[in-house]
């Protein structure tokens, strides 16, 4: 008790150097302390401490293209009478990156480390429920069902997830199966998917008001058009006359170039024209209570079901595509021998286009799932989501359409437990570190099969 009677003043004593200091930096006129940023982080601190003793806070808030931060220190009471030390800090996006609102990126705790966004989503949750629930102790929960809780949340996660990576790699693989040839440039159309949900998202707010099946129909029409627009157009302008032109036996790596080109240039087309700012959608509570314990709550919502479910259908419609449909049934001679397809009569031209259009649609409408379901866009959104989506394909089997769709699913279960782990920081090394596993012992991935006829 004779720390806790002069925890008080140093506090209040660190409290004011920091407010001084803050007046003799450079730039004090902008250090005073923001109202949105202190709320936002003290909401978090709901999550670390319910009752914080000597609590005292520290802005440092940047110009609109730096990021800021907020700071937070306290005493916990601990139940051996003596008080202990912690502190959160909270970083924020510089502003003209987020549209001038203040968009929280990470966290630093004492005790728990680091957090990225998805650790922050969890926290939120954490304090919803808390809310809901605070005439329940915690203590009146089982641990074994918490964890048996968290460990569904984060399958119900991976399934969304893993419904986009299984949508970009089905495109990698009609792609590759009808041409030869990987369309790296997939997940800039992902990319340009996604900015179409955007601008469907402002014309649905304009014309329909809040009538969220307007847009999620306009946004994902959109995106699939742009998508396959943006596949059409990669095929005739860059691969069609590098299969015309460039022999066999070159032909994998002078691909594998226009291919890192076109996502470049994509990609830096859409800095350019959208700027690096990301676009958000405003926060909607959409999620359903599947079920509550004190300390815990399962939850789907709205853009879990609609991502997997319309997956599901769009994998059952191209199952049917391909094996029921004059146009399917030439897709699958062209993958098997092109030169044999062409004796028969099949347009081998005409047949590819319409592959990298399928492929094309497919990214773009993973793109549209994407910004309604997480609400974010920026241009390089697709990047690191389309080599994952690569990795997809490369462990499904180049050339299984099914195999890439499962394997997406494996890919996002993957990031699940490296999150369920604590592990979020390292799940991207954790997922291509799976795909160098499997193609060491297994090159044609999980479902592929040796090419029995020669291209």
């Amino acid at each position: 008790m004779m720390f806790g009677a002069t925890a008080q003043p140093i506090a209040r004593a660190r409290s004011a150097f920091v407010a001084l200091l803050l007046v003799l930096l450079p730039g004090a006129a902008e250090a005073k302390e923001p109202s949105i940023p202190w709320q936002i982080c003290r909401t978090l601190l709901a999550a670390f401490e319910l009752a914080p003793v000597d609590l005292v806070s520290e802005s440092r808030i940047r110009s609109p293209s730096e990021r800021s931060g907020v700071r937070f220190d306290w005493f916990r009471r601990e139940t051996s009478g003596t008080n202990t030390a912690h502190f959160l800090i909270c970083y924020f996006l510089p502003l003209e990156q987020t549209n001038g609102r203040w968009q929280l990126f990470a966290l630093d705790n004492d005790q728990y480390g680091h957090f990225e966004r998805y650790d922050i989503q969890q926290l939120y949750k954490l304090i919803h429920m808390r809310l809901r629930s605070s005439d329940v102790t915690p203590e009146t929960s089982d641990p074994a069902t918490i964890v048996w809780l968290h460990a569904a949340q984060q399958a119900i996660n991976a399934l969304s997830l893993g419904a986009l990576y299984g949508l970009i790699a089905i495109g990698f693989t009609l792609a590759y199966a009808a041409s030869g040839v990987m369309n790296l440039a997939l997940g800039t159309f992902f990319a340009f998917g996604a900015f179409q949900a955007f601008f469907a998202y402002l014309l649905g707010e304009a014309w329909f008001g809040q009538g969220w099946l307007a847009v999620v129909a306009v946004g994902l029409l959109l995106s699939a058009i742009m998508g396959a627009a943006a596949g059409v157009a990669s095929w005739q302008t860059a691969f069609a006359p590098l299969t015309r032109r460039v022999p066999m036996a070159q032909r994998g790596q002078a691909a594998l170039v226009v291919a890192t080109g076109l996502l470049i240039f994509g990609q830096e087309a859409m800095r350019l024209g959208q700027g690096p700012k990301t676009r958000w959608l405003p926060y909607h509570d959409n999620s359903l209570t599947l079920t509550q314990v004190p300390g815990y709550e399962l939850v789907v919502s709205r853009g879990h079901l609609i991502v997997f479910l319309c997956t599901l259908a769009l994998a059952g419609a191209l199952a049917w595509y391909l094996r029921r449909t004059r146009a399917g049934l030439s897709l699958r001679a062209v993958a098997d021998d092109p030169k044999a397809a062409a004796l028969l009569g099949v347009s081998v031209v005409r047949t590819t286009a319409g592959a990298f259009l399928l492929s094309g649609a497919l990214a773009g409408v993973a793109g549209g799932f994407a910004f309604l379901h997480y609400g974010a866009v920026n241009f390089h959104i697709g990047l690191i989501t389309g080599f994952k989506a690569l990795t997809a394909t490369l462990l499904g089997g180049i050339g299984s359409v099914g195999g890439a769709l499962i394997a997406g699913f494996l890919v996002a279960f993957v990031e699940a437990i490296a999150i369920s782990l604590g592990q979020s920081v390292w799940k991207d090394v954790w997922v291509f570190a799976l795909m160098v596993g499997v193609l060491v012992f297994r090159p044609n991935g999980l479902f592929g099969r040796e090419r029995e006829t020669p291209r």
